[in-house]
């Protein structure tokens, strides 16, 4: 102010005007703004409506609202520079300021404590720092996102947002554990989408180990499993060349765990306020957050999901089962024979009955004991050995010896070697004993082995014959031939696997064994293939419908010769659906390769495809909005099984709404695997000259580009969930008069606010217009031209499944134009009616572009 009134009057003295005191003035305010646009000094002040910008306009501190919030109260927080309100810190999490309230601000008082006060002067929030000497003391926001109060004179932090996180952990952060006080920092979730205040979720480092654990409350409801090298061993998608990794650190008293700083692009991890830990990146090209990871992500992520001694597998379709040597018990597992062990007064003096099995590639169990002096296995186990009290041990380089004592918690089973650690579970020796084959059955079994050799050995030569041996064609050879090469009297008689018929390629993962039903077993089944039996036809081939000898209806489909597909996509099929077992993916029964024929048995499915129903005027009533939203949440939970939970990565390529079965209850299964491809898991994307698919289900990079990946099914999962929704078949609508297709169509009217005028008439309004407007707004998401842009699949069921869900404005969705096809330009089935499928089982239309 006295700086102020002697320019005044220096002004007014050289011009009566007043013109040079307005422009003092202004320069004067635009110096003390561009003060306070970098930091604050003692007794400097942040007003509601003012900011502070970090020097390389990185982050950006002020007082904000909540994006979508119908309150008017104000938080002071942190977030990204010019990027839509991305939040990653928030000061008054419990006592917001009234919007209205414009005498409240930021101080940086004189004892050097940044509070917050309101209008009336009371402190509502403080930093909590007091210094004996103020003097030069400063408050700065770095390009890091950290809040830095700073004693000048010594350069040394007093406080900083970094040591007070609320939901968001930066790339520069550190999850932190002081190894003496036991005090660790911990991450809280929001309240809501529109509430920062503590919700009910957090997040750090246990007390004891190198692992962060999710918590409920007081209860853990997920952990990453312990630190091994730079990636977490409860974490499967981690591996030793993850992207950035994590670095552990002691400092003193001080445990901490950071991400390397070889990442150089915006990241963030958030721990959403459903009890998600999401990580997101940037994309400087679409101008948009993308979700790169996320837990938990299946059921076996739940926090000792199976009780003591269980062990979880999301790959089966009972998840939970007993660690050897266990058996059902309360509250989980319980051991069938005590441990004998030395000094164990039941088992006698000095006995020990005890020995190892080891259970390779699991998240290793809670609560372990690290001896650090132990530098080999063989010491390790010395240690457990002479422990009675303990149950378990593992060893590694990264890691050194664990000890269990106890009960074993939370374990699960990872698909690969590549994944957590091997344990060695202590048994009584009758058991491990158990384990090894008695010397009759490993007799039985050789001489096994060598009938099936010596079958297969005709078997190959029956079949080299067959195809050197010109075709006969008079009815009474051809059945005296596949009585020659029938390899099996019925379904249940052998199991062959397909790995011995035809070899795998170089480095190509082998099949499973699967029945290897003969082809006069199938001809029975269905009648010789009448047409009375005929379930319909599509690119592979006809599908038939059949009855097995034991009784069980099966599906029958059968390789043209005139099929676009071949060798390589029948082979494919087998291979991969043999591996994957999920409630919402098709059930391969066997198959048959005999006399130049390729069938493919499946479980067949009473209420038919999901085309059948959706595009029927006749049968749609029958799908209501609950059995739609059933069918949506069906297919997303199989595509996530692909993408992520089961023991392959595998993308469909080919997803549509003939692809998908209807069992007798309406639940869904994704089919038809011709097409498929098994991604490695350090893949994200991959590239094929060959590009085959349905036109209007490809991804425009799929499409024109020949590029693929995860969120190709992404795209065509769209498509389908606005085909459920409006019961229009994407291939033939056309709006008239703006000539939009179906995507062009659902844009159109979402961003004219009429976006429920897409539901099928049909349902008359009868449904849950949240559940639509999800479905809706998520479809549109997932159709977005940049594949960065559409989410991951457990980004969808988590959208799809929570109403509290925060979705993002989806973009311009591709393909929003209707195309007028030329006849060379697809090779889609939809307008022949040979194609008409009644049971539309498994049929691949391949469309060469």
């Amino acid at each position: 102010m006295r700086i102020l009134t002697r320019m005044r009057r220096i002004a007014f003295a050289a011009s009566p005007s007043g013109l040079s005191f307005v422009l003092l003035s202004w320069i004067l305010v635009l110096a003390s703004s561009y003060a306070q646009n970098s930091s604050l000094s003692i007794g400097g002040k942040l007003k509601l409506n003012q900011t502070i910008i970090s020097g390389g306009k990185e982050f950006e501190l002020g007082f904000f609202t909540p994006r979508g919030s119908a309150s008017n109260q104000r938080y002071l927080g942190i977030w990204y520079y010019n990027i839509t309100q991305t939040v990653v810190w928030v000061a008054n999490r419990e006592n917001p300021i009234a919007a209205d309230d414009s005498d409240a601000a930021l101080v940086l008082s004189d004892n050097g404590d940044a509070v917050i006060l309101d209008g009336s002067g009371k402190t509502v929030w403080s930093a909590g720092v007091s210094t004996p000497s103020p003097n030069g003391t400063f408050a700065r926001l770095d390009d890091t996102g950290n809040f830095v109060i700073t004693q000048a004179s010594t350069g040394v932090p007093l406080w900083e947002s970094f040591r007070h996180p609320t939901d968001t952990f930066l790339r520069d952060m550190r999850f932190s554990r002081n190894t003496t006080t036991k005090q660790a920092l911990v991450w809280t979730s929001w309240k809501s989408a529109t509430d920062p205040s503590p919700g009910q979720f957090s997040l750090g480092l246990d007390h004891n180990s190198s692992e962060l654990y999710l918590w409920n409350g007081s209860v853990p409801i997920w952990r990453t499993g312990l630190l091994k090298g730079r990636t977490f061993t409860g974490v499967t998608t981690m591996s030793a060349f993850y992207i950035f990794g994590f670095n552990p650190e002691t400092n003193g008293d001080e445990f901490s765990i950071s991400v390397s700083p070889s990442f150089a692009g915006k990241m963030r991890f958030v721990l959403d306020y459903t009890g998600s830990i999401v990580e997101y990146r940037w994309n400087e090209s679409s101008g948009k957050w993308f979700d790169y990871w996320g837990r938990p992500s299946n059921k076996c992520d739940s926090y000792n999901r199976c009780g003591a001694f269980g062990i979880c597998d999301p790959s089966r379709s009972s998840i939970c089962s007993c660690l050897p040597g266990f058996e059902q018990s309360s509250g989980g597992c319980a051991r069938r024979i005590p441990v004998g062990c030395a000094g164990n007064s039941s088992s006698g003096p000095g006995s020990d009955s005890s020995g190892f099995l080891t259970i390779p590639a699991v998240k290793p169990p809670d609560q372990a004991l690290w001896i650090r002096s132990i530098q080999s296995k063989d010491d390790c186990q010395a240690v457990c050995l002479n422990n009675c009290s303990c149950t378990a041990f593992a060893y590694a380089p990264d890691l050194e010896c664990m000890i269990w004592t106890g009960r074993l918690l939370d374990i699960q089973q990872f698909p690969s070697p590549g994944n957590g650690v091997d344990i060695y579970l202590r048994l009584d020796r009758s058991e491990l004993e158990n384990k090894k084959p008695k010397p009759w059955k490993v007799a039985i079994y050789v001489v096994i082995s060598t009938i099936v050799a010596i079958c297969c050995a005709i078997f190959f030569y029956f079949m080299w014959r067959h195809r050197r041996k010109p075709r006969e064609s008079t009815k009474e050879e051809e059945k005296r031939e596949s009585t020659a090469y029938r390899p099996c009297s019925s379904m249940n008689s052998c199991s062959v696997s397909f790995d011995t018929i035809l070899p795998n390629k170089e480095g190509e993962e082998t099949g499973q064994g699967l029945p290897l039903i003969d082809l006069g077993t199938v001809r029975d089944a269905t009648s010789n293939f009448s047409n009375e039996n005929k379930l319909g036809e599509g690119g592979f081939g006809p599908v038939y419908r059949g009855k097995l000898p034991e009784g069980q209806e099966i599906a029958v489909k059968r390789l043209s010769r005139s099929s676009g597909q071949g060798l390589e996509e029948f082979m494919n099929e087998v291979k991969l659906i043999a591996k994957l077992q999920h409630r919402n993916l098709v059930k391969l029964v066997g198959c048959c390769i005999e006399e130049q024929e390729k069938i493919l048995i499946y479980e067949y499915m009473p209420n038919k495809s999901l085309d059948a129903f959706l595009f029927d005027k006749k049968l749609i009533p029958q799908l209501d909005w609950g059995k739609r939203f059933r069918i949506v949440m069906g297919i997303a939970r199989g595509l996530l099984y692909l993408h992520q939970d089961s023991r392959l990565k595998v993308v469909h390529r080919d997803l549509k709404a003939s692809n998908i079965l209807l069992d007798a209850t309406l639940n869904p299964k994704i089919s038809d695997f011709g097409l498929a491809r098994i991604f490695g898991a350090d893949q994200s994307q991959v590239n094929t000259c060959r590009v085959m698919g349905t036109y209007g289900y490809m991804s425009p990079e799929y499409a024109m580009e020949g590029r693929f990946s995860i969120k190709s099914d992404v795209f065509s999962f769209g498509v389908l969930v606005l085909e459920i929704v409006s019961g229009k078949r994407m291939t033939r609508f056309q709006h008239e008069e703006l000539n939009l297709n179906l995507l062009g169509y659902s844009w159109k009217l979402w961003k004219e606010g009429k976006a429920l005028e897409l539901l099928d008439p049909s349902l008359d309004g009868q449904c849950n217009e949240d559940e639509v407007m999800r479905c809706i707004h998520v479809g549109l998401l997932c159709v977005q031209d940049e594949a960065t842009d559409r989410p991951a699949m457990f980004s969808v069921v988590q959208m799809l499944g929570s109403a509290a869900a925060n979705l993002y404005e989806p973009q311009m969705p591709a393909y929003s134009r209707r195309r007028h096809l030329l006849e060379s330009d697809t090779s889609s089935t939809d307008g022949d009616p040979r194609f008409q499928s009644i049971n539309k089982h498994t049929i691949t239309i391949v469309e060469a572009r």
